[in-house]
């Protein structure tokens, strides 16, 4: 969580920790695997007619998580 924060914080992308309501299949994953969940796009107008994607957030969740997997990977 730290590392995904500082990289979040290095390219000032937008990044909070808070739980779901939703279930994660990350919850499967063996005790000394570290696991992220809800880094897909944010939203609005959810479960209605007018849904939408914010086209920013999908582009900084991806941009995010290949910086952070890109760093895990010593790259």
């Amino acid at each position: 969580v730290k590392d995904l924060a500082s990289v979040a914080a290095e390219l000032e992308v937008p990044y909070k920790k808070e739980t779901s309501v939703w279930p994660s299949a990350g919850g499967l994953a063996p005790p000394p695997v570290g696991v992220v969940c809800g880094l897909g796009p944010t939203g609005r107008d959810l479960y209605t007619p007018q849904e939408a994607v914010h086209r920013l957030s999908l582009m900084q969740r991806a941009l995010l998580l290949a910086r952070f997997l890109a760093r895990r990977a010593g790259a």
